[in-house]
């Protein structure tokens, strides 16, 4: 429709747009949705001021290495999201920082926190026109992963 019409997007992050249902929330925002293969896509936030800010960006990374990222940082966490279910466990036995999990009609995408987060881009002048815009995966899919590995062996075969 941008392209069609020759309007500016604002791009927004699904792991920032869950963290902004935490609006205000006091101390850091840990959203964790579940990316199988005992990894999760996360990011870590925190509100500064009436502000979404980021302190560190998404990524898809293993639960061991995220809690330990986590407790170099200040401040109590509050974890939300589909992987929270999958990891609460691991994290009530071995975080060792203040934590919180936010309750569960809050672990999910909501439409006000994207248009609000979207209008805190575009006042911050984070737009872009649909022909830039590029979508960001965090992994490539098994599709590409098995692709890849026949291309590989094709090249070994050869070789």
């Amino acid at each position: 429709l941008g392209l069609a019409l020759d309007k500016p997007l604002v791009a927004v992050e699904t792991l920032a747009a869950l963290a902004y249902n935490l609006y205000d929330t006091e101390g850091l925002v840990c959203p964790i949705m579940d990316a199988r293969r005992r990894q999760v896509y996360t990011g870590i936030y925190r509100f500064a001021g009436h502000r979404l800010e980021t302190v560190s960006g998404q990524e898809a990374i293993g639960m061991d290495e995220l809690l330990g990222k986590l407790e170099g940082l200040d401040g109590p966490v509050t974890f939300l999201g589909d992987g929270v279910p999958i990891f609460r466990r691991q994290i009530e036995e071995t975080f060792c920082q203040p934590f919180s999990f936010a309750p569960p009609h809050l672990g999910r995408q909501r439409a006000g926190a994207v248009g609000a987060l979207g209008m805190q881009y575009y006042k911050e002048g984070k737009i872009q026109t649909a022909a830039e815009h590029r979508p960001e995966y965090l992994r490539v899919s098994q599709a590409e992963r098995e692709r890849a590995e026949r291309e590989r062996r094709a090249q070994e075969g050869q070789g």
